[in-house]
């Protein structure tokens, strides 16, 4: 199970509670997310994405209503 662990914008952590591992990516003012570290399954990057497309405030910030 994938979760975002904590949001410092412009950066997103998600955790993989299976491994203890932890994935940063790097959301860009454009709204692309990119990863910042080691590679993250793609679950790591869906779990980023549907977290902050629920977050008013991080659609605000990208520019998105």
């Amino acid at each position: 199970m994938f979760e975002v662990t904590r949001y410092e914008p412009p950066r997103i952590f998600v955790t993989d509670h299976r491994t203890g591992e932890t994935y940063k990516f790097l959301i860009e003012t454009d709204g692309v997310i990119k990863q910042d570290g080691a590679f993250a399954d793609g679950d790591a990057r869906r779990a980023a994405i549907k977290y902050l497309a629920q977050r008013p405030r991080a659609n605000a910030v990208l520019g998105k209503t």
